[in-house]
């Protein structure tokens, strides 16, 4: 069931007319305020126009093209570069447990041969 609302078509023409109203002099006012900011702060409108403009020429310009160097070499001498490093990290640590287990062994033979001069 459905009910119908009846409303006069002179109402909602002058509804609309003082919505339609009420949008204009909202924009209008912004509008002002806008003039009246751009007159007031002119300094950082300008700024952003350069920058702006600045960017939209450096968009437009074509970039250089990538060097067989850097297509094919570059790439690869990180990769290995990484792999160095790693190997040199895991090697640092290899040598310093060496270089403990050597300490150990060499105090443990010094006390062996005190305590065996001792006796």
């Amino acid at each position: 069931m459905t009910t119908k609302i009846e409303i006069p078509v002179e109402d909602l023409k002058a509804r609309a007319r003082g919505a339609c109203k009420s949008v204009v002099e909202y924009s209008d006012r912004a509008l002002g305020k806008g003039q009246d900011f751009v007159r007031a702060n002119p300094l950082p409108l300008s700024l952003f126009s350069a920058f702006a403009i600045g960017f939209a020429i450096s968009a437009l310009l074509p970039r250089p093209a990538r060097s067989r160097r850097e297509r094919y070499l570059d790439s690869r001498l990180n990769e290995l570069k990484e792999l160095l490093q790693s190997t040199s990290r895991r090697l640092g640590d290899a040598t310093q447990e060496t270089r403990d287990n050597t300490s150990s062994a060499i105090s443990g033979a010094i006390a062996k041969l005190k305590s065996s001069f001792a006796s």
